[in-house]
């Protein structure tokens, strides 16, 4: 009995370390090829150049810039700051294998695929992802999409900030459909930081995968001068009177005697 009973627990420890182990694998984004450094990142080249790879005229990339961003899971106004690990260059945000922000380079629909893993938390909380200082862009270009198995359910948002002002957004609810939101950044400061943010009520398998960059030169914003701001608002009132000669003084009538 004491036997029979011992075979039966070996038999549920490895069934759990098995359970373990193909939910890691199923979970877990797939290493860069390159296993990215701080401030690197690893680039899948097979079949031509990935999708969402950096060009010439790209001030920002999101995924190239990871090592230099801050991540936190926000939850109830409390943010719990997630832990950079050098190897395989990724911010760790919890123990489970799918708990993290990083690369994921493979390949989607048949073409070469290369963009920043960022899983929604549970209850809602969302991750962000903040990058203080970088170099803005004129146009900002978000795209997303779920991972294959996600299948259809909780639908998952993503949303991106520049200097606390909402410029882009999308949602997802089906591994099918690709989310994408172009748009113009008006004229401002020509660094800035930049926040994106991705949650979902519930996370269960929103595998979420982002590509987020900005491209051209963002134009200045052209100060008010007090002539610019004259020539707007019309003629100085007072000014054309102001060269006229003032008026004699009125004399004071004689006073009659009586």
């Amino acid at each position: 009995m004491i036997q029979a009973r011992r075979r039966f627990a070996l038999a549920v420890a490895a069934a759990a370390l098995l359970y373990a182990g193909l939910t890691a694998f199923a979970f877990a984004p797939p290493p860069a090829p390159d296993r990215p450094g701080r401030g690197r990142h690893g680039d899948d080249t097979a079949g031509g150049e990935p999708h969402g790879a950096p060009r010439s005229d790209v001030t920002f990339d999101a995924l190239a810039r990871l090592a230099e961003a801050e991540v936190h899971v926000v939850k109830k106004r409390r943010a719990t700051p997630c832990a950079w690990v050098e190897t395989p260059g990724r911010f760790r945000c919890g123990p489970d294998a799918w708990s993290q922000v990083g690369p994921y380079v493979g390949r989607l629909d048949g073409v070469a695929e290369r963009c920043l893993w960022v899983h929604p938390q549970r209850d809602g909380a969302v991750t962000e992802v903040v990058w203080r200082d970088v170099r803005l862009g004129a146009q900002v270009q978000l795209r997303a999409r779920l991972l294959p198995r996600s299948g259809k359910r909780s639908t998952a948002h993503v949303r991106v900030f520049v200097r606390d002002r909402r410029v882009a957004d999308t949602s997802l609810d089906d591994e099918w459909e690709v989310g994408r939101d172009d748009a113009e950044l008006p004229p401002g400061p020509e660094r800035g930081e930049v926040r994106l943010e991705v949650h979902a009520q519930k996370n269960d398998w929103r595998m979420v995968c982002v590509s987020l960059q900005m491209k051209g030169r963002r134009r200045a914003k052209t100060p008010r001068t007090p002539a610019t701001a004259g020539r707007r608002a019309g003629p100085v009132r007072g000014a054309r009177d102001s060269a006229r000669p003032a008026p004699a003084p009125r004399a004071k009538p004689a006073r009659r005697s009586p």
